[in-house]
């Protein structure tokens, strides 16, 4: 397992807070989270890591285009 750099780790710390505020309200859209990172400069996987660091769950909206959401364990 490779060591973070303090600035990894600060990147993933900002980037939690991020999400635990995006979160916050209730279940957000992926394409909503996926715009929100890009425009506070996350990478993707990044974000991916996140998430699974967080336990925020995913889950698709009814209907067969219906968009995927993201949510905080406790807003399930």
């Amino acid at each position: 397992m490779a060591i973070e750099s303090e600035d990894e780790e600060d990147t993933r710390a900002e980037l939690q807070a991020f999400l635990l505020e995006l979160l916050a309200n209730g279940p957000v859209s992926t394409r909503e989270v996926k715009a929100g990172a890009a425009a506070n400069g996350y990478k993707w996987r990044t974000v991916e890591r996140a998430k699974t660091d967080l336990g925020i769950t995913t889950k698709k909206g009814q209907g067969a285009s219906a968009p995927w959401y993201w949510a905080l364990p406790s807003n399930n």
